[in-house]
């Protein structure tokens, strides 16, 4: 998670986003603590799903999410800003036809 971190914003992750995020993540980088409020998640199983009248295609794979500041905005009762969410990896394991 740190290595992530420290490494910077993707593609996906850049601009207003990754400012608003960048003390939080600092401090993490930096202090090796989570702050007040963060949440560290991973989601697996499906991933991508191409269908086609030909074939059908579903990529299996994990996600792992930093969520920050839940305990200002949680996110069981509002719609979590883009600077909430930091997705720290990505990766597809599995194709099934």
């Amino acid at each position: 998670m740190i290595a992530a971190i420290v490494a910077g914003p993707d593609y996906s992750n850049l601009g207003g986003q990754w400012m608003a995020q960048s003390d939080a993540l600092g401090k993490i980088g930096l202090q090796s603590m989570m702050p007040k409020g963060s949440l560290l998640v991973s989601e697996g199983g499906g991933g991508v799903d191409l269908d086609s009248e030909l074939w059908r295609h579903s990529a299996k794979g994990l996600r792992i999410y930093l969520f920050l500041d839940l305990d200002k905005n949680p996110r069981e009762s509002n719609i979590l800003k883009p600077e909430q969410v930091f997705l720290i990896r990505k990766n597809y394991y599995e194709i099934e036809d």
